[in-house]
C-alpha cells in the first residue's frame, strides 16, 4: 500500500481502496538511489517538502488517486504486450552518477532506438501542447541510456486520454481519438547533462535550506504552480462582463485593433488560480510559499491587465 494518509468519504469498499493505493511501481525509497528522473522534472521545492515532512502530507481521499489507479493498470497491461517483443526493453532501471549523485530512472520502454513513455492525462493537455515537463523527463531517460551504451534516436510519448469524448471532436485542438502519439524533441548529450546536472543542483542546495530559505531561494514558479492563462478578455470601461473572449493574446489584439473606439475597451490576460497547490500538492500545508500566498487568490480566475 502506498504510504500516504487518505480518507474513505464516500465508504467504498476494502477491496477497491487496496486496489486503488496499491503502488504498482518499485518504492523509490526502497531503492539504492539519489533522486530519480521523475524527481528532477518536480518542483524542488515540493521534493524537498516531501522527504522533510513525509509524516505529515495533506491527508487526501483515496478517490483522489483514482486517474493514477487507471494509468497504473494500463502501465501493467503494456509492460506484458512489450515482453513478447524482440529489440526491446521495459520498465528497466538504469542508474548513472551526476554532481556526485545516483541518478536513476525507470523506462517504461525501449524499442529500436526509441525512448517510449505511456502518459495517463486529460484531454486539456493535448489541446494545450505544452509537453515541456514531458520532454525533460524522457531527456533525462535518454540520458539514462546513453551513458550506459544503450544509443537513442527518437523519443516518443503515447498518451491515454481517459476523460476523451466523441462528442467534443470538433474543439479546436481536440484529440481526434483517445490514444496519442506524441514525438518529442530529443536533445544532444551535452544539453541533456547539462539541464541534469542543473537540477541535480538545485536539489541539492535545497535540502541544505530551511523551509523558509527554501520558499525564497528555490520558489515554486506559476507553471510549477499550475497557473495557466485560462482565455484574452476584451472588457468595455465600465462593464462587468466581457464583450468577447478569445483563446489567444493575437486573437485579442487583432479584434481590438479593429474596432474604432478601441479606446474605450481593454484587453485582460484571465488566469486560473494556483491549482496545483490548493487543489493536488501533498505538501501545502508546510509550504511556506503557499502559506504567503493564501488568502490572495483561489482556484479559479487571476486577472491581469494587459493592455
Amino acid at each position: 500500500m502506498k504510504n500516504y494518509p487518505v480518507t474513505n468519504k464516500y465508504n467504498l469498499p476494502d477491496e477497491v481502496c487496496r486496489a486503488i493505493m496499491k503502488d504498482r511501481y518499485t518504492a523509490e525509497e526502497d531503492e539504492e538511489f539519489d533522486f530519480s528522473a521523475s524527481t528532477l522534472v518536480a518542483p524542488v521545492q515540493q521534493t524537498v517538502l516531501k522527504h522533510r515532512h513525509k509524516d505529515s502530507l495533506v491527508v487526501r481521499d483515496v478517490t483522489d488517486y483514482f486517474w493514477a489507479f487507471l494509468g497504473s493498470i494500463a502501465h501493467t497491461v503494456l509492460e506484458e504486450a512489450w515482453k513478447e517483443t524482440v529489440n526491446s526493453f521495459v520498465e528497466e532501471r538504469l542508474y548513472t552518477t551526476i554532481e556526485g549523485k545516483i541518478l536513476s530512472g525507470k523506462l517504461d520502454c525501449y524499442a529500436d532506438g526509441q525512448v517510449r513513455d505511456y502518459k495517463s492525462t486529460k484531454a486539456y493537455k493535448i489541446m494545450k501542447g505544452d509537453y515541456t515537463d514531458w520532454e525533460d523527463q524522457l531527456n533525462t531517460y535518454a540520458y539514462l541510456c546513453r551513458v550506459n551504451n544503450i544509443p537513442v534516436q527518437s523519443l516518443m510519448v503515447i498518451a491515454l486520454i481517459f476523460d476523451w469524448k466523441e462528442y467534443d471532436k470538433s474543439k479546436k485542438n481536440y484529440p481526434e481519438c483517445p490514444i496519442v502519439k506524441i514525438p518529442l524533441r530529443l536533445w544532444s548529450l551535452d544539453e541533456q547533462r547539462e539541464h541534469i546536472s542543473h537540477k541535480v543542483k538545485q536539489l541539492i542546495l535545497g535540502y541544505s535550506l530551511s523551509d523558509e530559505d527554501l520558499s525564497t531561494a528555490l520558489p515554486c514558479s506559476e507553471r510549477d504552480m499550475w497557473t495557466d492563462v485560462r482565455d484574452f478578455a476584451l472588457i468595455k470601461t465600465g462593464a462587468s462582463r466581457a464583450t468577447k473572449v478569445f483563446d489567444n493574446e493575437e486573437e485579442a489584439t487583432a479584434h481590438l485593433n479593429g474596432l474604432k473606439n478601441k479606446e474605450d475597451y481593454t484587453v485582460e490576460r484571465r488566469m486560473t488560480g494556483r491549482t496545483r497547490c490548493l487543489k493536488h500538492c501533498p505538501v501545502s500545508n508546510v509550504c511556506q510559499q503557499n502559506k504567503k500566498l493564501s488568502g490572495t487568490d483561489t482556484a479559479d480566475t487571476v486577472i491581469d491587465t494587459i493592455f
